[in-house]
């Protein structure tokens, strides 16, 4: 799933945002946090269509689209995954970053014993 939206990311101009942490161990299996690098980008919105249109190309279905100003979020589904492209701008904030989640039975059982686990450390 990382190749996938690399690959399309990268394509379309985007670099990766180097970063640990994003993806808690336990759902890596389950779950892709790929973040663009905004200070190595040229034109954001082009290359966030051209990665949406790359995805598409490689058999993801897009199923949701909102625009309000500043703010685009995408959803697309191949299988049991979905992603949720987004790209924000305002002023000189960018951020654009591409989540991918599985929802097959075993990843639904981890997300909810992450979610156990996080609401009973607090």
């Amino acid at each position: 799933m990382t190749r996938e939206i690399a690959d399309a990311a990268t394509a379309a101009g985007f670099s990766e945002k180097p970063s640990d942490g994003d993806v808690p161990p336990a759902l890596k299996p389950c779950m892709v946090s790929w973040q663009v690098d905004d200070e190595k980008v040229a034109d954001s919105e082009k290359s966030y269509d051209a990665t949406l249109a790359g995805l598409v190309k490689g058999g993801w279905k897009q199923k949701q689209k909102s625009d309000h100003t500043g703010s685009v979020i995408t959803s697309l589904d191949k299988g049991d995954w979905t992603v949720k492209a987004s790209h924000h701008r305002q002023g000189g904030f960018l951020m654009v970053s591409f989540i991918a989640t599985e929802s097959g039975p075993e990843c639904e059982k981890l997300f909810g014993e992450d979610l156990e686990k996080n609401k009973n450390a607090r």
